[in-house]
């Protein structure tokens, strides 16, 4: 219980607490940062594909991006990409996508026939006079990596408690036995025991330097006391004389007390 109450230990808990505060706040930054750097690349790998797009219809015309949609298919689970080119006049061609409302940026989630709803493409799209081209980049590694950290992160964090748990009890158990240690010194030489000694374990830390100083404050008390008792002695030496005299001095005054009774002084 004592363990429990100790600065120490109070101490190493809210250490503890700080540490896991801190990596929460570290975690939270990594799955903002990576996921901001990861969409990043995404959407930059996604306008590059768009403009070498928009720059075949400029240079060949929009049947020549219509043969490019159409051979590249309805598309794949491996494929990078997905295209859909809507025409404002006739049928749709490439892949068949359930589209997100557009965000401010222009981006938006899209879903291919075999899409998962929680791994969304990231889409954009490009219009033409001719119609409008939907281009969707795969984003597996970005959806990974963001559904790592987050499953990840709460079972490291919960993972700091019973690593750092032992190590605080340890921190806290050595600097109690410390501090007992001085305290049942300090008793010893309250009782009677002037010659005790803190134990110095030759560290250097603070409980060293705490013992150097009760050391120093005994040996004070213990040259202080041995002072006493040298003036006590001193003092005695020097009334040891004049006490005898004054005792002989009675004595005879006693005697002669007495031998004036006897022969009739009194009268």
């Amino acid at each position: 219980m004592r363990l429990w109450r100790s600065a120490t230990f109070r101490l190493s808990a809210a250490l503890i607490f700080f540490s896991l505060v801190s990596a929460s706040v570290l975690l939270g930054g990594a799955y903002l940062v990576i996921g901001a750097r990861l969409r990043t690349e995404v959407r930059a790998a996604t306008r590059a594909e768009i403009a070498g797009l928009a720059a075949l219809e400029a240079r060949d015309g929009w049947s020549a991006l219509v043969r490019e949609i159409e051979a590249a298919g309805p598309g794949a689970e491996d494929d990078p990409f997905v295209y859909r080119l809507e025409p404002v006049v006739g049928s749709a061609v490439g892949a068949e996508l359930a589209l997100g409302e557009p965000g401010p940026a222009g981006w938006r989630d899209a879903l291919p026939p075999w899409g998962e709803e929680d791994e969304p493409y990231v889409a954009r799209e490009h219009v033409f006079d001719e119609g409008r081209l939907i281009v969707a980049a795969e984003a597996e590694r970005l959806n990974d990596a963001l559904e790592f950290l987050a499953e990840e992160a709460p079972l490291g964090l919960a993972l700091v408690l019973p690593v750092s748990l032992p190590g605080a009890i340890f921190v806290a158990a050595f600097a109690l036995r410390r501090i007992d240690q001085i305290a049942r010194t300090v008793k010893r030489v309250e009782g009677g025991a002037l010659t005790e000694r803190v134990p110095v374990r030759g560290f250097g830390d603070e409980y060293d330097r705490l013992a150097e100083a009760v050391n120093a404050m005994l040996d004070s008390l213990a040259d202080l006391n041995e002072g006493l008792r040298q003036v006590s002695a001193d003092i005695a030496h020097d009334l040891r004389s004049p006490l005898s005299r004054l005792r002989t001095h009675l004595q005879d005054l006693t005697r002669i007390i007495h031998q004036k009774r006897h022969s009739g002084w009194h009268r």
